[in-house]
């Protein structure tokens, strides 16, 4: 007979009172995989202009790969609204790319809108959900793998974004 073994199960849970991102590593290159705008906003900021520039390094030294770019607003407005809002911030990050010098076929897009939100809707919850992600695909247009580097630096999400 087998004696009976008990199982203890105990969970540790570590609150989080702030959103952290891990910088990836693509090649040894960081790559930002969001940027950032203030509320009812579709112009970038001098700080997340400097994101996507990090990014665009990694773009030109990979001409293979692709991009997804996929905008959100937070809850505030009307559904329509923030519909075309997304399509605006979309819009923004599209242009600036291409006036970076990328190709408008290495880019793919998904306005999003309010649409699934990152955190709740609080007003510090809503900061992040005001955002357009950047995925990186392949010369086929599957998500890239990338290596999370739990040491690495990592970033906050700006608050508040102006």
């Amino acid at each position: 007979m087998v004696p009976e073994t008990k199982i203890k199960v105990v969970e540790k849970v570590k609150v989080v009172n702030k959103v952290e991102y891990v910088k990836q590593a693509v090649h040894g290159e960081i790559w930002e995989p969001a940027v950032y705008f203030g509320f009812d906003l579709s112009s970038l900021n001098a700080s997340e202009q400097a994101r996507l520039d990090r990014d665009m390094l990694v773009l030109k030294k990979n001409p293979s790969l692709k991009l997804s770019v996929q905008a959100f607003t937070d809850s505030k407005g009307s559904q329509a609204y923030n519909r075309q809002l997304a399509l605006r911030r979309q819009q923004t990050v599209v242009d600036y790319f291409m006036d970076k010098g990328l190709s408008r076929d290495r880019i793919l897009v998904s306005p999003l809108g309010e649409e699934l939100p990152i955190l709740g809707d609080t007003k510090a919850e809503r900061v992040i959900n005001r955002r357009v992600e950047l995925m990186l695909l392949d010369a086929s247009g599957r998500p890239l793998s990338l290596a999370v580097q739990p040491k690495a630096t990592s970033f906050n999400a700006p608050f508040p974004v102006k």
